[in-house]
């Protein structure tokens, strides 16, 4: 994604406002939260840990993710990335996947500046989302699977989209 005539700065800045609480995500992801523990700082640094439950008509499996969330910006390059993974093992707070559906998710938001063929300042966005889901196999429903890898892509979609609609709301559009 481009973003013409902005300064990296001015991104950042938005992308700031554009990430939601953690109970906010699990709700569009089709789960209401039971359980949520965030610790650090939201500018720089952010231990996420959320348990919720998957609303299913017949049962409501509890889902367990536990993340590191990252925020850097490099003033010398003028670059500036945003990225998530999955804490694979938590001696404080292990994960119990004899119960619990296990949500590995890693995610990442990279930005550059950027000069283009016509001489405009501008910030080239990439980004990716890599997801797993663990869990007993005899014990993880069909529903609760395909409501949780259905609904993944759905959830970063409407990240973006959120990001994008605060750009349009200050007259800055993407080009996409």
């Amino acid at each position: 994604m481009k973003f013409d005539n902005v300064q990296i700065h001015e991104v950042i800045e938005i992308l700031r406002n554009s990430h939601p609480p953690g109970n906010t995500v699990c709700n569009e992801f089709g789960c209401s939260t039971v359980k949520e523990a965030c610790d650090g700082d939201r500018a720089t640094f952010k231990h996420q840990r959320i348990f919720s439950k998957v609303k299913l008509a017949t049962t409501s499996p509890v889902v367990e993710s536990n993340m590191l969330v990252f925020f850097r910006e490099q003033d010398s390059e003028g670059r500036a990335v945003f990225v998530a993974d999955s804490i694979d093992k938590d001696e404080l707070y292990p994960y119990d996947t004899d119960k619990n559906i296990r949500m590995d998710t890693s995610f990442g938001w990279m930005f550059e500046p950027f000069i283009d063929s016509k001489g405009v300042q501008c910030v080239i966005m990439r980004r990716f989302v890599l997801s797993r889901c663990h869990m007993h196999q005899s014990r993880m429903s069909k529903d609760a699977k395909e409501v949780l890898l259905t609904k993944l892509s759905q959830v970063f979609e409407a990240r973006l989209q959120r990001f994008v609609d605060l750009f349009q709301s200050r007259g800055l559009p993407p080009v996409l």
